[in-house]
C-alpha cells in the first residue's frame, strides 16, 4: 500500500507551462473568488457547497446495531471493531494522527490500493485524505480501530479519481487510530519529518488543484508551509529582529542550529515549488494581492526563480501595474532568453503598455493646445486680462482633471 495516492494529474507549474506554450494565458478564464461566511450561510447552503461545519454538541450515540449515524442522514457512519483507549483524550483538529487505512468500493468490495495506508501521519482538518476522515478521526479514542463508510459526497463526489475511485462512489474503510500528538506552541516536528509532510501536502494540492477545487489546494499548501517555514526558535536563532520576516534568513537559523546543509537546501526547494504553487491556485481565484505575497516569497530565498518572476509579472499586469509587470518579465526573459511564454507575455503587456502612453499623451497634447488659445492674440484675448488669467486656468485645470479621470479608470480596471 502508498503512503501516496497515485492519480493522474499535472501540477500547477505543468498546466501553466503547457497552456503558455498554446499561447494562452493561465490567469485568463478564471472563476470569481467565492467569499465564504459560515455564520451568514444555512445548513442547506452549506450541504450545496459540500461543506460541513463541527458543532458545539454533544457526542453523538451509536444507534441499537452499533453503528453512529454521524450527520443522521446515512452518509458517513462508523461501527466500532476494537474499541481503543476510552477516557483518554481524543484527536482534535491539527493534532498529528498516524493511522492505517485499508479503504475499499462499498459496492464491490474491491480494495483501493492507492487510497490505503500501512501507516501514516495526517494532520486532522487539512484535507490530507479526504473530507470524511477528517470529520471521523475526531469521534474515535486512540488505539481505536473502527469500520467507516463514507459517501461519495465526503469521499471524491462526482468526479471520482480516474482509474482508481469511480464517480459517485461510496467508500468501506477500515480505519484504525494508532497515535495521536499535540502540536502545542512547544512542538517542533524534526526537519526531516517537516520535509516529508510539507511535501506530502504539496503533493495533495497538486491533486485538488488538477480537480480544480482550488480552496481545498490552497489549504492544503498553506499548511504545508507552516511545516516548511521556520519556527519561532529556529528565529531566534537568526541575528537581527528586523531581518525575521525573510525566509533566507530563516534558512541560516536552521544552518545555526547544526541542520544538515543538503536538508535545508532540500526544504527551502520544496518551500518555493509550494509557494509557487499556491501563487497559481491564487490566480485562479483572482485572489492577487494573495498571490503577489507567494511569489515574493519565492524571491525572497530564490531571486532567479523564473516561474516566480513570470508569474509575478502577470500578477502585477492584472493589478494594473504595467510597467512593474515588464519589468518582471524582462528580468524573466534575461535569465531564460529562450522561453517563448515570457517573450509573448513581455510582447502583449509591452503593446497595452505603448496604448496607454500614446492616450496619455494625446491629453497632454490637449491640454498644451489649451493653454496656447488661451493667450493668442489672433483670438481676441488679452493675456494680461485678469479675467482671461481665470479662464485660462480654468481651462488646463479641466484637461487635467480630465485625464487623471481616464487614468484613474484604467486603474480602477486592473485592480478591483
Amino acid at each position: 500500500m502508498s503512503d501516496q495516492s497515485v492519480v493522474d494529474q499535472k501540477a500547477p507549474e505543468e498546466q501553466e507551462d503547457k497552456q503558455s506554450s498554446d499561447g494562452e494565458s493561465t490567469a485568463d478564464d478564471m472563476p470569481p473568488l467565492e467569499d465564504i461566511k459560515y455564520d451568514d450561510q444555512t445548513d442547506e447552503s452549506l450541504k450545496k457547497k459540500n461543506i460541513v461545519i463541527p458543532e458545539d454538541k454533544p457526542q453523538p450515540k451509536p444507534a441499537e446495531d452499533g453503528w453512529l449515524d454521524v450527520l443522521d442522514n446515512g452518509e458517513l457512519k462508523k461501527f466500532v471493531l476494537t474499541a481503543g483507549a476510552v477516557g483518554q483524550p481524543r484527536p482534535e483538529r491539527g493534532c498529528i494522527v498516524a493511522i492505517k487505512l485499508i479503504a475499499k468500493l462499498f459496492d464491490t468490495q474491491e480494495v483501493l490500493e492507492s487510497e490505503s495506508h500501512d501507516l501514516i501521519d495526517v494532520i486532522v482538518g487539512e484535507s490530507d485524505l479526504f473530507q470524511g476522515l477528517d470529520l471521523i478521526i475526531p469521534l474515535m479514542d486512540q488505539k481505536e480501530v473502527a469500520r467507516v463508510v463514507v459517501s461519495s459526497r465526503f469521499a471524491y463526489g462526482k468526479t471520482g479519481v480516474p482509474d482508481v475511485v469511480p464517480p459517485n462512489a461510496t467508500l468501506d474503510c477500515e480505519l484504525h487510530v494508532v497515535s495521536v500528538r499535540w502540536m502545542d506552541e512547544d512542538f517542533v516536528l524534526p526537519i526531516v519529518d517537516r520535509i516529508r509532510i510539507g511535501n506530502r501536502k504539496k503533493e495533495r494540492g497538486n491533486f485538488w488543484f488538477a480537480r480544480q477545487e482550488y480552496s481545498t489546494c490552497i489549504q492544503c499548501y498553506k499548511s504545508g508551509l507552516k511545516l516548511l517555514d521556520a519556527t519561532e526558535d529556529e528565529l531566534e536563532s537568526v541575528d537581527g529582529n528586523e531581518m525575521k520576516e525573510h525566509l533566507d534568513q530563516q534558512m541560516k537559523g536552521l544552518q545555526k542550529d547544526g541542520e544538515d546543509e543538503a536538508k535545508v537546501k532540500e526544504l527551502v526547494d520544496i518551500r518555493c515549488t509550494t509557494y509557487n504553487n499556491l501563487a497559481m491556485a491564487q490566480m485562479k481565484i483572482e485572489d492577487f494581492n494573495g498571490a503577489l505575497k507567494s511569489v515574493e516569497a519565492v524571491l525572497v530565498s530564490q531571486a532567479n526563480n523564473v516561474k516566480a518572476l513570470f508569474r509575478r509579472g502577470k500578477i502585477l499586469a492584472e493589478k494594473g501595474e504595467l510597467e512593474q509587470a515588464i519589468e518582471s518579465l524582462k528580468t524573466g526573459l534575461r535569465l531564460d532568453p529562450d522561453n517563448k511564454a515570457i517573450a509573448q507575455e513581455l510582447n502583449k503587456y509591452g503593446n497595452k503598455r505603448k496604448k496607454e502612453l500614446v492616450t496619455e499623451r494625446d491629453l497632454y497634447k490637449r491640454m498644451l493646445q489649451l493653454d496656447k488659445s488661451s493667450t493668442d492674440p489672433s483670438k481676441g484675448i488679452q493675456s494680461n486680462s485678469s479675467d482671461n488669467k481665470w479662464r485660462k486656468w480654468s481651462l488646463i485645470g479641466g484637461a487635467v482633471t480630465a485625464s487623471l479621470a481616464v487614468v484613474s479608470a484604467l486603474t480602477y480596471k486592473f485592480i478591483q
